[in-house]
């Protein structure tokens, strides 16, 4: 399977997923990925949420940013969009997977594509600074075992 879109999914879209987008943005980068496009969304997403400042804070001290990001909720046409759909937790996939059928091959836990089976991912929201950056090294952590899987698949085509 050639991989040109990867979208990141957990709930509101302000958290977690952003988190994965900018990581994975910057390790492609650095890995070479100039034709892989990432996104992010949120399964409860809503145009008004905002990005907390813990993890702008986190963010920022990872050399990255959020400046711009309005989060996004999933649809049907925009998983349509894209190769690979990552997911924060097993509740996100079974959510995606009953609301919009059709996608299930595409579904992803991060830690599973990861190859450290199905965990999800700590949801910081609302318990300190210290938990966002317990959270970044998590999604880190997985995100460098996701990058050589999306580089063996990007290779292979």
């Amino acid at each position: 399977m050639e991989i040109k879109k990867i979208i990141f999914v957990c709930t509101g879209n302000t958290c977690r997923s952003v988190m994965a987008e900018k990581i994975f943005d910057s390790m492609a980068k650095s890995a070479g990925f100039g034709d892989i496009v990432s996104d992010s969304a949120g399964t409860a997403a809503m145009s008004h949420y905002r990005i907390f400042g813990d993890l702008k804070e986190v963010i920022e001290e990872n050399g990255l940013s959020v400046h711009g990001h309005i989060p996004e909720m999933i649809s049907r046409e925009s998983l349509g969009e894209f190769d690979l759909i990552i997911v924060m937790t097993e509740f996100h996939r079974r959510d995606i997977n009953e609301r919009f059928p059709g996608y299930e091959d595409k579904v992803f836990l991060l830690s599973e594509y990861a190859g450290e089976g199905q965990k999800d991912v700590t949801d910081p929201i609302g318990r300190g600074i210290e938990v966002y950056r317990q959270t970044f090294k998590e999604i880190e952590e997985y995100m460098n075992k996701l990058i050589e899987e999306v580089k063996d698949e990007f290779e292979k085509d």
